[in-house]
């Protein structure tokens, strides 16, 4: 059966090759040439490629000839007749022989088998005689037979990645043949997404990172994976979502460029965001969130100016270039890869009182003694009342009651993907099935993610144009917990028991020392048919052809279509614990259904024309090309009350819709047209010129801005070809590069320059609906741009053992744009303007070293480390952005001056203590602000303030704040080793933070602020004041007053955590082959696996973080 699948390919192999050179029709006007020249222009008008012997060709006569639609056979048949020679096509090569050099039976016959460094076959190897130039190509199995006529004559081996071989025959005639990759690896040529350049010629910041690369960190993270190898790529930590799987990651290159969260727009339009590229297309954040792993080929971060420019308007945050898998030829194959993995939730950081100290905390507060506060608020009028709830307590404490309520809603949970592509063909047409099941269970009881993925890849040639259809249609599952947030876990009193006496749930209770009753999580849980769900459905089609017209020149067009539909929908049902206070006459208030729908529609469209010459020591390469693109975005939502009971939550049976509301929807239509071209020079492969212009238009700016110019400009020197440094034994590369330009941004709210109404649909006046302005335009509203400056050096020494590339930025980002909500007084919510500059300037290193390398016995160990350093300054800020700053401090000394007590969680005087968000001239984005403290005072155990002035006060002044920290850190990156040893391969990461602060909101909320209705922090009794003297970081437990933004608060962050570490081996091939097996290769890894840090803190307040391990089937037949 092998042999007779092995015979069918051969056949269709040789019927391609064949159809190839019967298809391709030459026209030559040749006088006088020698056969070297024919061949030459038979090579500049068709793919085929000469093999031959000079002292061969060296004795044929010129030959004139004029032919016109001839094939090559003929071309070659009237050029050789007569010489001596003939020739050989072996798919797109020809090999020009002598006649009689195959056809003696004195022929020696060699066979032999070539593999890789991994053992694997290497199926298309060219493998020649060199003094004949008769040879022969590897099959799938890399196995080959060629009748040599000299028994001492040498083979060459060669293949595209891997180093030439020349291997003397000696008289063998089996030669096995083991491949050594080349040292030019896959980030040897940037990945711009329009066209590809050589790395040798780049003048920008780029970092590629292969498939590999991606999968020796992580098997189902690409973002997680990303940030390892490029310390610019930054994925900020969700402290309060951890490890939800439907929490999207919010990410950034080189730090934020545009005012964060003003406005409801920009949160569900992220202006930090970076643009995401997949095979020439723009996507969005979930698209790659969502994407197989197992699919990608290659990631390219492109960075700087000379990167990203011919982006225009969507470069100024960077872009990331993501190349998928294309089918290679040869005959059926299947790719098949399954993971598992197993969660656990990391609670390591969740320091809460037990039963017995969480007692102690209320009755050294006091909450069991009579106070006039609880008089007028509850009506306890008496000692007695508190002395039994305080003996009711501490007999469940002495009974052994001590609930591990955190424990209840997580779980370890087991999550399973499976991969398949299939993929074939030749060298006219290629084809690829791609299948893909990921559910993925959050460690949160009942939540998860499940994706599924089917799509097909086909390729077809037709002479010189390739034509390339991609087509994906993908389905999420995003089901949330019905346990709720994980906070309310955390809050819960630890001598509370989960049930009653019968075994079932109890829903509230009634034994807090304050009055609150507290609601157990669980009931609903157990008893009610709460939910949260949603879910999209995604369609892609690509579609691309490819032209190569003339040698070196090159025309491209591509067009994308996407299609997307998401609903969300929620329901509370009528029995949850939010209705149960409410009365009969307020049925219709009782249950909750929400519903939203959304739909997405883009077309993205792009023509590149691209030309390269060489002349001489010359080198040009230019591009010119445009794109259109078209976004769609509607959305509609509304919830529905008056639910009968648990069971009928169905939307149809609510009896209205939200009290105060009405069915809300909204539409955006943007629309970005742009021109670009590019002129990268090479001379000598030493001294390199880039230079970038695009011009851009875009609906969402002002009608008197609509268009824009972004250019770049760069200059580069190979200080390694210089003809002194050529014969170096020490420098392999040493490369400078410096660029500037200008980028753009427009990441931001489709209409944002309009002025927009919002219609009065319950108000009539003559049968006319009335509206009102909701937002003032801004005509001159201006784009946003990105001046980028960057300087770097890449370098490799001692045979590419150790390699180190960095660079210095300095972004500047202009015309600020952002959305701020204003008084009503004006007539309007919000308006849109361009608010200010701020700077970004940093640098960014990547070190690696191989300290050990045995090519033999395939054993190398390579360590590598990077560092980022990034600074946020602002320079300039509007008038409205001084404004806020004024109203943001007039808001918190009004709330301030409420006061306000821990007491009860009802109180309407309750404020965050956390510090908020300011602009100042000079100073960053992420500064934190608040007021000096001076910390505790021994005496009264008040805290003790230091305020503008530099006098001391018990006072808290919001005018009074300053900056006391900055949350980005000073320097932060990765390191880690890649240990290499036969068939097995081991990979180590792990990531560092230094030299930033951090607001501790645990501190503030848990332990300051806390609030003893509910369990809390530990440092509640171990840290806080108790009496005159007492040298403590944190007020009497007594104080119910509520603290504000303070110093004492703000900590030094340094942390380390392991982040991955990843054990493989190879199967030899000699096991798999007997069971039908071509590869197989087994991975074990696990994701966060410690993390030390010198804050103390909750992680994972709404969600839990988790540790995680995992096991990785990869195999191929």
């Amino acid at each position: 059966m092998k042999l007779s699948l092995f015979m069918m390919f051969v056949i269709l192999w040789q019927v391609s090759a064949n159809s190839y050179s019967q298809e391709t029709k030459l026209k030559l006007d040749i006088s006088n040439a020698s056969v070297k020249e024919v061949f030459k222009a038979i090579k500049s008008q068709s793919r085929f490629t000469f093999i031959f012997n000079e002292e061969d060709i060296a004795q044929v006569k010129a030959v004139s000839l004029s032919v016109n639609g001839e094939t090559v056979e003929s071309v070659l048949s009237a050029c050789l007749q007569g010489t001596g020679l003939s020739w050989q096509v072996i798919d797109d090569v020809v090999i020009i022989k002598p006649s009689k050099s195959i056809s003696q039976q004195t022929d020696l016959v060699i066979t032999g088998q070539v593999l890789d460094e991994k053992g694997q076959p290497v199926p298309g190897v060219n493998v020649i005689v060199v003094e004949y130039n008769n040879g022969t190509i590897s099959d799938v199995e890399g196995n080959y037979e060629l009748k040599v006529p000299d028994a001492n004559a040498t083979l060459s081996f060669s293949f595209i990645g891997f180093e030439k071989q020349l291997i003397k025959i000696d008289g063998r005639s089996e030669i096995n043949v083991q491949m050594k990759t080349e040292v030019s690896k896959i980030d040897d040529v940037i990945v711009t997404g329009y066209y590809n350049q050589t790395k040798e010629s780049f003048t920008g910041a780029a970092t590629t990172i292969s498939a590999e690369d991606l999968q020796a960190v992580s098997n189902t993270n690409v973002l997680a994976a990303l940030q390892v190898y490029d310390p610019s790529f930054k994925i900020m930590e969700n402290n309060e979502f951890g490890s939800d799987p439907n929490k999207l990651p919010e990410i950034e290159i080189r730090g934020k460029g545009s005012i964060p969260g003003l406005s409801e727009n920009e949160l569900r339009s992220n202006p930090n965001q970076p643009t995401i590229i997949m095979d020439g297309f723009e996507v969005s954040l979930e698209k790659l969130y969502d994407l197989d792993i197992n699919r990608i080929a290659s990631v390219t971060i492109l960075k700087d100016a000379s990167a990203t420019a011919i982006y225009g308007s969507r470069a100024a945050n960077g872009i990331i270039v993501v190349e998928t898998k294309a089918p290679e030829k040869g005959k059926l194959r299947v790719n098949y890869t399954f993971d598992g993995t197993v969660s656990a939730p990391d609670l390591s950081d969740y320091n809460l009182l037990n039963a017995e100290d969480k007692l102690e905390a209320e009755r050294l507060a006091g909450l069991y003694e009579t106070r006039k506060s609880l008089i007028d608020i509850h009506g306890y009028n008496d000692q007695l009342y508190l002395d039994n709830l305080y003996n009711y307590n501490l007999k469940a404490v002495k009974s052994g009651v001590n609930t591990d309520w955190i424990a209840q809603p997580v779980e370890n949970s087991f999550s399973h993907k499976h991969s398949l592509f299939i993929e074939g063909g030749d060298n006219v047409i290629k084809y690829a099935l791609e299948a893909n099941y990921n559910d993925e269970s959050g460690v949160m009881k009942e939540s998860g993610r499940k994706r599924y993925s089917i799509g097909s890849i086909l390729s077809y040639r037709y002479k010189d144009i390739l034509f390339r259809n991609h087509l994906n249609v993908t389905h999420v599952n995003a089901p949330e917990t019905p346990y709720g947030s994980f906070s309310e876990y955390a809050r819960m009193n630890p001598y509370n028991r989960m049930k009653d006496d019968n075994g079932r749930y109890i829903q509230q209770y009634y034994n807090s020392p304050t009055g609150v009753r507290q609601f157990n999580p669980l009931y609903d849980v157990e008893n009610l048919s709460n939910f949260s769900k949603s879910k999209y459905t995604n369609f892609t089609n690509n579609f691309s052809i490819d032209w190569s017209i003339i040698e070196g020149l090159r025309l491209k067009g591509n067009v994308s279509m996407q299609l997307q539909n998401k609903n969300n929908q929620k329901f509370r049902s009528p029995e949850s614990r939010e209705f149960v206070n409410l009365s009969s006459n307020e049925f219709n208030l009782r249950g909750s259904y929400y519903v939203g729908d959304s739909e997405m529609f883009m077309i993205d469209g792009n023509v590149v024309l691209s030309y390269f010459k060489q002349l001489n020591k010359h080198f040009v390469n230019a591009v010119i090309g445009s794109n259109l693109k078209e976004s769609k975005y509607s959305s509609e939502d509304y919830t529905a009350q008056g639910f009968p009971n648990d069971r009928l939550h169905y939307v149809g049976f609510g009896t209205q819709f939200e009290k105060g509301s009405t069915p809300n929807g909204s539409e955006e239509t943007t629309r970005l047209i742009g021109a670009f071209s590019n002129l990268n020079y090479n001379y000598d492969n030493r001294f390199l010129m880039d230079a970038s212009l695009r011009i851009d238009g875009s609906s969402k700016f002002g009608s008197k801005q609509r268009t824009a110019p972004f250019w770049s400009a760069g200059l580069g020197w190979n200080i390694h070809n210089e003809p002194f440094l050529k014969d170096s034994n020490f420098l392999n590369e040493a490369r400078i590069r410096a660029n500037i330009g200008e980028t753009g941004g427009t990441n931001f709210y489709a209409y944002q320059a309009l002025t927009t109404y919002e219609y009065f649909t319950d108000k009539h006046y003559r049968y006319q609906t009335g509206t009102y302005v909701k937002a003032l335009g801004n005509d001159e509203l201006k784009w946003q741009t990105t001046i980028k400056q960057n300087i770097g050096l890449d370098l490799a020494l001692f045979n590419n053992r150790l390699m180190l590339k960095g660079n210095y930025y300095y972004d500047t980002t202009k015309d600020l744009v952002s959305q701020v909500t204003i008084a009503p007084s004006t007539g309007f919510d919000s308006y849109t303007e361009n608010m200010g500059d701020v700077l970004n300037k940093g640098f960014e290193i990547n070190l690696s070293t191989t300290v050990y390398k045995n090519n033999s016995k395939r054993i190398f160990v390579n360590l590598f480390g990077n560092v980022r350093h990034n600074t946020n300054q602002i320079l300039k800020i509007s008038d409205s952005l001084k404004a806020y700053n004024e109203s943001v401090m007039a808001k918190q000394n009004e709330e301030a001056a409420k006061g306000g007590s821990t007491d009860y969680t009802n109180s309407a005087n309750l404020i965050s203590g956390s510090p908020v968000l300011q602009f100042e001239e000079g100073e960053s984005m992420s500064a934190i602000y608040a007021v000096r403290s001076l910390g505790i005072d021994p005496v009264t155990g008040k805290e003790v303030y230091l305020d503008r002035f530099g006098n001391s006060t018990m006072i808290w002044d919001a005018r009074d704040q300053v900056i006391i920290g900055d949350s980005q850190p000073e320097f932060e990156g990765y390191f880690g080793t890649n240990t290499n040893i036969g068939d097995f391969s081991i990979n180590l990461t792990f990531n560092y933070r230094l030299g930033g602060q951090v607001y501790n909101n645990t501190v503030i909320n848990k332990v300051e602020n806390a609030n003893l209705s509910y369990n809390v922090d530990s440092r509640v009794l171990e840290q806080r004041w108790t009496q005159e003297g007492d040298i403590k970081p944190y007020r009497s437990i007594r104080d119910k007053s509520l603290v504000r933004a303070s110093s004492r608060f703000v900590e030094d962050e340094n942390s380390l955590a392991m982040t991955s570490a990843r054990v493989s081996y190879d199967l030899k091939r000699e096991w798999i082959q007997k069971i039908g097996l071509r590869q197989t290769k087994l991975s074990v890894y696990m994701g966060d696996i410690f993390r030390v840090s010198t804050v103390e803190r909750e992680r994972g307040t709404s969600y839990p973080f988790a540790r995680s391990v995992s096991f990785s089937l990869q195999t191929k037949f």
